[in-house]
């Protein structure tokens, strides 16, 4: 029911007539892939703001924010917070963030661990063409003192 009313309001405008969103965008509210969490709540909570300065938020419940809020993260964050069931929005952003935390921290490990073993690789390589020089140095001077 409030959804088909709130598809119905008109587009409002905010500073410098900037189009803003539709009040009924609220549903469809998504964090972009390449987007942090705090980025995608910043977007969020606007949204929120203008919907509460047309009052239309009287048909949205706290759970419904909630889940929007969730229902809106990426889908590799939904899988860590939804499974928590958080009570209230600010222990789902809480959540979020950790868990966006820790996916970058494991991927900055992640590339560590692939410069160290490129790195190692490379270095392996080097030691490699230098021990060979060195065995074929010593192999010129044996045969050259057989000579």
């Amino acid at each position: 029911m409030a959804t088909a009313y709130i598809a119905k309001i008109p587009e409002f405008t905010g500073k410098n007539n900037d189009t803003i969103q539709k009040a009924g965008d609220f549903q469809n509210i998504k964090q972009e892939p390449s987007k942090l969490v705090i980025t995608y709540l910043k977007k969020f909570n606007k949204l929120l703001r203008r919907i509460h300065q047309l009052e239309t938020n009287k048909y949205y419940s706290d759970a419904q924010i909630l889940n929007q809020f969730i229902a809106g993260l990426k889908d590799k964050l939904i899988k860590k917070v939804h499974p928590h069931l958080p009570e209230d929005l600010a222990t789902a952003i809480q959540h979020a963030k950790n868990y966006e935390m820790a996916i970058k921290e494991a991927n900055h490990t992640k590339l560590v661990n692939l410069a160290i073993r490129e790195t190692s690789s490379a270095a392996e390589k080097k030691i490699d063409q230098f021990t060979k020089k060195i065995e074929n140095y010593f192999t010129n001077q044996q045969q050259q003192q057989q000579t």
